[in-house]
């Protein structure tokens, strides 16, 4: 089931992005975003601006870090794969490079701003409520209090994630191998 619609993803300039251009990007953005160190920078992010305003500051700043990297781990792996939603159907790999960085940037700024559409962060609210990983496993004995805690926070904390700096989006692309580009030029730097 494809969670975002096509007509996101018309305004993204993209190349021939190939099935296994969408499956490395969809993997590496995963791995790259469930890593200690971006579980540790969301939850700075949360705890300063989400944890001050709740109803118990200390026990959101106490929980946030195991709460959070239990949804991270749901949400941003579903998240990364529908990158390529807008691709009718994938195409045999034509090409063994990688997209520029130009078009890896476009590409995932486009699905960072797919996190702040109500619809995504309701599926996401159903997909962690549902997760035994979450609830059952962290809170067994408040289960309830956890799911509320869930459709409480989501809301807030992906849009409040997607407005942050993304300087990442370079680290992870370049990461990734993307093609730098010359814009004085308009074509791909020559090393």
């Amino acid at each position: 089931m494809k969670v975002f619609s096509v007509l996101y993803f018309v305004s993204v300039a993209t190349a021939d992005w190939t099935c296994d251009d969408c499956a490395r990007a969809s993997k590496g953005l995963a791995i790259f975003s469930v890593n200690p160190e971006a579980i540790q920078a969301m939850v700075d992010v949360l705890t300063a601006e989400v944890c001050p305003s709740s109803d118990d500051p200390t026990i959101c700043l106490e929980e946030m870090p195991r709460f959070w990297e239990e949804i991270a781990r749901i949400v941003f792996p579903e998240h990364w794969k529908h990158i390529c939603d807008d691709l009718e159907e994938c195409e045999p790999p034509s090409k063994t490079a990688v997209p520029n960085c130009p078009e890896c940037a476009a590409r995932v700024n486009a699905i960072t701003n797919a996190l702040t559409l109500d619809y995504v962060i309701k599926a996401y609210v159903e997909m962690c409520q549902d997760s035994p990983s979450v609830c059952e496993n962290l809170y067994p004995e408040n289960v309830d209090d956890c799911k509320s805690a869930i459709a409480d926070l989501l809301p807030i904390a992906l849009p409040l994630l997607a407005a942050q700096p993304r300087d990442w989006m370079d680290t992870f692309c370049q990461g990734w191998g993307c093609t730098p580009w010359d814009f004085t030029t308009i074509s791909p730097l020559n090393n």
